[in-house]
């Protein structure tokens, strides 16, 4: 999204004054696909950072560059958790016994700030608190409709938890507060949900949701906030980025606007800023840019930034060593954000027991070897030829499982006329969504439906969808894809990760294939759907309870990795390790989280082949989280065993 698409979404803002005493009110106003790369050059950042702006909007900087930094720099140095009072008196009903228990420092802190800034941005970890502060922000904010955004599988479980919450703490009453599924946000069906339920306060858990500025959801929250820019807004999320700034500075500035926000507000300098606080090396953004790539690289201006802000920093970081593989830099970003006010991060983890992540090097079979070998020397598979470094990435991965998916075409012959056919659409709608969007055309739904009624507004697509049509139902439904088969190699991990489970552990994994696989060995199994929600749920409250003992199941990571209690097992094997620190956190925590009742958690990760770079992938990105949000992160907090203590995980197979 370039910069001036970007300036019609989000409204302009009002300067707040700052309190002139410490306690006064405030109010601050409310805001509203790369080259292919070849996979030896390890460039996957480069594709998945935030949706590179044009070159000019990068190169020029604003000329407000340094009166921004200077903004940001002159806020007040701020403890939220050590300065906040405890507020658990206040917001309990009379004579009530406060359920789950009285207010932590960290939820204190966050309804303190919130109260003082009309807004509020927490990067709060897992078991953290953050569905009772939902619960009290309305309360504390005088909201009298509010708008709790949380993922799909999370609505029940949140409602289940307020009605538990109303019988002891002051809450807005249900019909005033609307917990609301991501995925209602941004369905065809509800293109103008916010608008019609009218809420003052909108808060979302998991806010990292709305991190991408191209998906459909994103732009009708911003347009909500354009329409009614004196929302208040609460986004928190113990993954809150995950490489970068572009993920979170739109929340900031919604949150806490123009003035109150501590990361830049401009979509073009929040690239110089990245340049020295983001997560992607030097040499693999200049390398990235030479591959095509339009990305910020060093300037003096970014220099300038980071030198001033090591500066801010220094005083409150004298003689406190660097943490492992922390810059400067990051180390500096981090003061800044965690001290500014309206912020409220978690700086301690909620749970005592230690974490060992122990490295599984299965021997990979012989005819793997050959495949995998032979992929890596010709970007072919079964005859087929690997499109892009992301293909390839997917396939070595899923051999490293011991299968690989194919196409089944009819006739055993390749359709060449629907795969062009398929890709010019593609390609064209994907052109079309990646600008500002407009209500009504900002799903590929609802644009694919403009363009079957001839609609004007969409006219540049109308040629793009014409040499579609005759092929879009060549195939059945709901894949509209040519059927898809599962070609097992060897089961080679599936035997190796019943085997690491024994009899109490729960085992994580990614692919359908891996899903029958575990079923096919009779072990109970929890896939996607509500159904299967509901049923680990149930089964979770009653190891906890102690209605059940612990036993091995399989979970699938998508559907379950957030917003489950899981802390009744101590054991996890992860078959298909993610790159995501973010998605790390979340898997880890369903353990390792307030109510473990064990020493020790343990987490058994494959590192063969792929697997092992997925794993550094991991690291890496959560090295960036701690680095600049503080939150600390599972996956570094955890002793590695196994020749892997340097958090440089071998992937050779």
């Amino acid at each position: 999204m370039t910069l001036s698409l970007l300036d019609q979404l989000l409204p302009p803002m009002v300067a707040p004054q700052w309190p002139q005493q410490p306690g006064a009110d405030y109010r601050p106003a409310t805001m509203p696909p790369a080259a292919p790369v070849r996979p030896r050059l390890q460039l996957t950042l480069a594709d998945i950072i935030a949706p590179p702006p044009a070159a000019d909007d990068v190169v020029d900087v604003a000329p407000s560059s340094r009166s921004e930094l200077g903004r940001i720099l002159a806020m007040p140095y701020v403890d939220a958790i050590g300065g906040a009072p405890d507020l658990t008196d206040e917001l309990l009903q009379p004579g009530a016994t406060p359920w789950p228990g009285r207010l932590k420092p960290v939820q204190n802190a966050a309804l303190h700030q919130a109260r003082l800034c009309r807004g509020l941005l927490a990067p709060i970890g897992v078991g953290g608190g953050k569905t009772l502060i939902s619960a009290l922000l309305p309360t504390v904010l005088g909201s009298r409709r509010t708008v709790l955004l949380v993922p799909p599988d999370l609505v029940d479980k949140t409602e289940r938890e307020f009605e538990k919450m109303r019988r002891c703490w002051r809450m807005l009453e249900p019909s005033r507060f609307h917990v609301i599924s991501y995925s209602r946000l941004s369905s065809p069906k509800t293109p103008q949900l916010l608008q019609d339920i009218g809420p003052d306060l909108v808060l979302a858990d998991e806010a990292h949701a709305l991190k991408r500025m191209e998906s459909a959801r994103t732009k009708r929250f911003l347009r909500f906030f354009k329409a009614f820019p004196a929302t208040m807004f609460g986004p928190m999320s113990g993954t809150v980025t995950t490489q970068s700034l572009y993920d979170y500075w739109h929340l900031a500035k919604l949150a806490l606007g123009t003035s109150g926000s501590p990361v830049p507000t401009h979509y073009g300098e929040v690239g110089v800023w990245d340049v020295v606080f983001g997560s992607m090396a030097m040499d693999a953004r200049f390398a990235a840019q030479r591959s095509g790539a339009r990305l910020a690289l060093p300037g003096p201006e970014s220099e300038y930034v980071a030198r001033k802000l090591r500066s801010f920093a220094e005083p409150y970081v004298k003689d406190v060593p660097l943490k492992k593989d922390e810059t400067e830099n990051q180390r500096a970003l981090r003061v800044r954000l965690t001290s500014s006010p309206g912020v409220v991060a978690s700086s301690t983890l909620e749970c005592n027991a230690s974490l060992r992540l122990q490295l599984l090097r299965p021997a990979i079979p012989d005819e793997l070897q050959k495949l995998l070998a032979h992929l890596e020397a010709t970007w072919e598979l079964f005859d087929d030829e690997l499109e892009d470094a992301m293909a390839y990435a997917r396939v070595a991965r899923q051999l490293c499982a011991g299968f690989a998916y194919r196409w089944v075409w009819p006739g055993g012959k390749k359709d060449e006329a629907w795969l062009d056919a398929r890709k010019v659409w593609h390609s064209g709608l994907r052109g079309y969504l990646s600008g500002m969007g407009k209500e009504g055309y900002d799903s590929p739904a609802l644009v694919a439906g403009a363009c079957d009624r001839k609609d004007p507004k969409v006219r540049a697509l109308w040629d793009f969808r014409e040499k579609w049509l005759p092929f879009r139902h060549q195939f059945p439904a709901p894949r509209r894809t040519p059927p898809v088969e599962t070609i097992w190699v060897d089961e080679f991990l599936v035997r190796a990760a019943i085997e690491a489970a024994g009899k109490d552990a729960i085992i994580w994994f990614a692919s359908d294939a891996l899903e029958d696989a575990y079923r096919r060995a009779g072990l109970e199994m929890f896939g996607p759907g509500e159904d299967a929600s509901v049923r680990l749920n149930q089964l979770a409250e009653d190891v906890l309870e102690g209605r059940q003992k612990t036993r091995t199941i399989a979970c699938k990571i998508g559907p379950h990795h957030k917003g489950k209690n899981l802390q009744g097992w101590r054991r996890m094997v992860v078959c298909e390790p993610p790159t995501s620190g973010a998605i790390w956190e979340q898997m880890l925590g369903r353990l390792h989280r307030q109510g473990q009742k064990a020493d020790e958690v343990e987490c058994s990760v494959f590192v063969h082949g792929a697997f092992g770079g997925a794993l550094e992938a991991g690291l890496q990105s959560a090295r960036y989280q701690e680095g600049t949000i503080g939150k600390p992160q599972l996956l570094l907090v955890a002793d590695i065993v196994d020749g892997a203590n340097s958090g440089v995980v071998d992937s050779d197979p």
